[in-house]
C-alpha cells in the first residue's frame, strides 16, 4: 500500500514527539569532559526560556551536573 504514497504530511507539534525537547545525549569531541561541556552549554543557557535551553539545562540537572553561574570574569572551557 505504501508503494504509491509519495508524499506524507506531519503535524511537528507532539504527533511524532513527546511535544518537548529532551536531552539525550553529550557527546564531546577527543580532548574535552562532556561533563565539563555540558556544564559549560547549561550555564550559558540557564537564564533563556527556550525550549532547548531548558532541556540542556533538564539535561545537566538530570545527570547532577553542576551548574555555575557565569560572570564576564568566568574562566573558559578549557581542555580536560
Amino acid at each position: 500500500m505504501l508503494r504509491k504514497v509519495d508524499t506524507i504530511v506531519v503535524d511537528k507539534t507532539g504527533t511524532l514527539t513527546a511535544g518537548s525537547p529532551e536531552l539525550v545525549t553529550v557527546e564531546a569531541s577527543a580532548g574535552f569532559d562532556a561533563a565539563r561541556l555540558l556544564s559549560a552549554a547549561a550555564s550559558l543557557e540557564r537564564g533563556s526560556e527556550h525550549p532547548l535551553a531548558e532541556a540542556i539545562v533538564a539535561g545537566a540537572v538530570a545527570r547532577g551536573v553542576s551548574i555555575p553561574h557565569l560572570s564576564r570574569s568566568s574562566p573558559s572551557l578549557d581542555k580536560a
